[in-house]
C-alpha cells in the first residue's frame, strides 16, 4: 500500500502538479541553499580581493610619490 501509494506520487500530469509535488519543491529548497551558499563564496571572495587591490594600490602610490 505504501509502495503504492509513493509511486502515485510521481505519476503527475501537469506541470502546476508537478511544480508543487513534495520532491520537486524539497529539490527547489535544495537548490536554493546550494545557490545562496555560493553567492556568499562569491561575496567573500569579492571582499578579499578589493582588500588585496586597495592594498596593492596604496603601496604603488606611496612608492610613486
Amino acid at each position: 500500500n505504501w509502495l503504492k501509494e509513493n509511486a502515485e506520487a510521481f505519476n503527475i500530469e501537469t506541470m502546476e502538479k508537478l511544480n508543487n509535488s513534495k520532491w520537486v519543491l524539497v529539490l527547489k529548497n535544495s537548490i536554493k541553499v546550494e545557490i545562496e551558499g555560493y553567492i556568499k563564496m562569491l561575496e567573500k571572495v569579492l571582499f578579499i580581493n578589493s582588500d588585496i587591490f586597495f592594498f596593492i594600490s596604496s603601496l604603488i602610490l606611496f612608492t610613486v610619490f
